[in-house]
C-alpha cells in the first residue's frame, strides 16, 4: 500500500474531526498513517466521553418518550449535535423508529456529527432507501468523508442504493477516506463495468488520479488487471501516468504493468511521459527502492531506443548485489531476449563488463535458459558483446557452460554468431577455453560444418594465434584449409 497516500487520506479524516482545513495539519506528513489514525480515534472518543453521563440519562428518557414526540424534540430541541452523541446509547430499535419520523436533512446533520463506531446496529438496520437519501443529501453537501466512515457498516443493498445517488468524483472521494479498505474490492463488485469506466474517466476530468490509484492499491490482482485493461481502452493511461510521476506513485502502478495485456503495455510504453529522463529516473527509483524490478522489466522490453540507453546505463550504476537480483528476475520471467540485446546494445563498457562478471557465476540452470533464449532469437552477437568484456578466466567458465549442453546445435550457431558480429577473438577464445574432454566432443560436430565455412574459422583462428587452443576442434577446421 501506498503509505504517502494512506498520510493523505487520514490527514484529510483528521482534519475534517478537529474542524480544520487539511492544509492547516500539514506538519503531520511525515507521520505515521496507524499514529495519525490513533490520534483521530483519541479525537473522536475525547467528544463523545465528555458528558457521557448526562448523556445517558437522556437516553434513558427518551425509552419512555413516544417515538413521534421524541422525534420532535430531537429535531426542535437536541439538535444534530446532541442527537449524534445519544443514538449510540439508544436502544438500536427505537433509534430506527425515530430516524424513520425525521427528514433526510436532519438525519444529515446527525451523521455528521455521529460517531459510527457506537451506533453499528442502528446502521445496519436502516433501510436501504432511506440510507440512499441520507447519502445523497451529504453528497449534495461534499460530505465525503462522513460517508467513508460509514461504508463499512452498511449490507450490500444499501451501498447500492446509495451508489445510485451518489457521482462518480464523489465516489472516488469517498473511497479515498472510506474505513475497512478491504472491502473496496467487494463494493467494485456491486458496479458494471459501465459505471467503472465512468469513474476512471471522472478521475481524468476531475484530476483524481491520485485516488483512483489509492482504489487500485487496494485491489486483487485479477481486478488490478481489469481496471487498467479498461484505463487503457478508454485511453486514460497517458494522464495516470503523469499523476504518477507528479505525485511519486509509481510503486503503484509498476506492480500493475504484468497484469497487463502485452498490447497495454505497449501503449504504457510508448508514452511521452515514460519517454522522459526524468519520469524513467523516477521509475527506476520506484523499482529500486520496493523492489519492484521484477515488474519493470516487462515494461523496459517495450522501451523505444533511447530510453531503453537511459535505462541500461541507470542499471549499469546500481549495486552488484541489484544487478545479480535483476539477472535472477530475468531468467524467472524468462526475459533473457530483451535483457541480453539491453546489455548488448545499449550499456557501456563498464555496464557490459558487470554484466559479464555476473553471468559468469550464475547457477548453471540460468545458463542453460540464456543459452536457450539466445540460439532460438538468434543473439549470439550481443552475448558475444557481453562476453568480451570477460576475463579468460570468466570466459572459460561461461564457454564451458554454454557448450556442455546441447553442443550439437550450439556449436554452429556460435559460429554463425561470430561471423555476424566479427567479434572472432572473442568466440575462438571461448572454443579455445573450453576443456579438452569437450572439445573432442565438439571436433565430430566441427567436421558437420561446411567446409567453406571451416577454413574460414581456421583462418581466423590462424591470425589470431589461437588454432592450437583449439585443439581437436583446430584440427578438425585446418584439415578443410588443404
Amino acid at each position: 500500500m501506498s503509505v504517502a497516500l494512506e498520510i493523505r487520506a487520514e490527514l484529510v479524516k483528521l482534519s475534517r474531526v478537529l474542524g480544520v482545513a487539511p492544509e492547516q495539519l500539514a506538519y503531520l506528513d511525515r507521520a505515521a498513517p496507524e499514529d495519525l489514525r490513533a490520534l483521530r480515534e483519541q479525537a473522536t472518543d475525547a467528544l463523545f466521553e465528555g458528558d457521557r453521563d448526562r448523556l445517558h440519562k437522556l437516553a434513558l428518557v427518551t425509552r419512555i418518550i413516544p417515538s413521534p414526540i421524541a422525534a420532535r424534540i430531537a429535531e426542535w430541541a437536541l439538535g444534530p449535535l446532541l442527537s449524534a452523541r445519544v443514538t449510540g446509547l439508544l436502544d438500536p430499535s427505537k433509534a430506527v423508529d425515530l430516524a424513520k419520523r425525521l427528514p433526510a436533512t436532519f438525519l444529515a446533520d446527525i451523521a455528521v456529527e455521529l460517531d459510527p463506531r457506537r451506533a453499528r446496529e442502528v446502521i445496519e438496520r436502516m433501510p436501504a432507501q432511506q440510507v440512499a437519501e441520507i447519502a445523497g443529501e451529504l453528497a449534495d453537501r461534499g460530505e465525503q468523508v462522513t460517508m467513508g466512515r460509514f461504508v463499512g457498516y452498511l449490507g450490500d443493498e444499501a451501498i447500492v442504493a446509495s451508489m445510485e445517488r451518489i457521482d462518480e468524483p464523489s465516489l472516488l472521494r469517498i473511497a479515498f477516506v472510506m474505513e475497512g479498505k478491504d472491502r473496496l474490492e467487494h463494493i467494485l463488485g456491486l458496479i458494471g463495468e459501465q459505471r467503472l469506466a465512468s469513474i476512471l474517466n471522472a478521475a481524468e476530468r476531475e484530476r483524481l488520479w491520485a485516488e483512483a490509484l489509492d482504489l487500485l492499491d487496494h485491489m486483487s490482482d485479477q481486478l488490478k488487471g481489469s481496471l487498467a485493461e479498461l484505463a487503457a481502452s478508454q485511453d486514460l493511461l497517458e494522464s495516470l501516468a503523469e499523476t504518477a510521476y507528479a505525485e511519486g506513485l509509481w510503486d503503484i502502478v509498476l506492480p500493475v504493468i504484468p497484469l497487463m495485456s502485452e498490447a497495454s503495455v505497449v501503449k504504457l510504453a510508448q508514452l511521452p511521459i515514460v519517454e522522459d529522463a526524468d519520469a524513467l529516473a523516477a521509475i527506476l527509483d520506484a523499482a529500486g527502492e520496493h523492489d519492484l524490478w521484477a515488474a519493470l522489466l516487462p515494461l523496459v522490453e517495450h522501451l523505444a531506443a533511447g530510453p531503453r540507453d537511459q535505462v541500461a546505463a541507470l542499471g549499469a550504476t546500481l549495486d552488484q548485489p541489484v544487478l545479480e537480483h535483476i539477472v535472477g528476475l530475468v531468467d524467472e520471467g524468462g526475459l533473457w531476449s530483451m535483457f541480453v540485446p539491453l546489455a548488448a546494445d545499449h550499456m557501456d563498457a563498464v555496464g557490459r563488463e558487470r554484466v559479464a562478471q555476473i553471468i559468469a557465476y550464475v547457477p548453471v540452470a540460468v545458463i542453460n535458459g540464456m543459452a536457450d533464449a539466445v540460439e532460438r532469437d538468434a543473439l549470439w552477437p550481443e552475448l558475444l558483446r557481453i562476453a568480451a568484456e570477460m576475463r579468460t578466466g570468466q570466459l572459460n567458465r561461461i564457454a564451458d557452460r554454454l557448450l556442455r549442453v546441447g553442443l550439437e546445435r550450439r556449436l554452429p550457431s556460435l559460429i554463425a554468431g561470430v561471423e555476424r558480429s566479427g567479434l572472432w577473438d572473442t568466440g575462438l577464445r571461448m572454443l579455445g577455453g573450453l576443456d579438452p574432454g569437450l572439445q573432442q566432443r565438439l571436433a565430430p560436430v566441427a567436421a558437420t560444418m561446411e567446409a567453406s565455412q571451416r577454413a574460414l574459422v581456421a583462418g581466423k583462428a590462424r591470425e589470431l594465434g589461437l588454432l592450437d587452443e583449439l585443439g581437436p576442434i583446430g584440427a578438425v577446421l585446418a584439415g578443410a584449409e588443404s
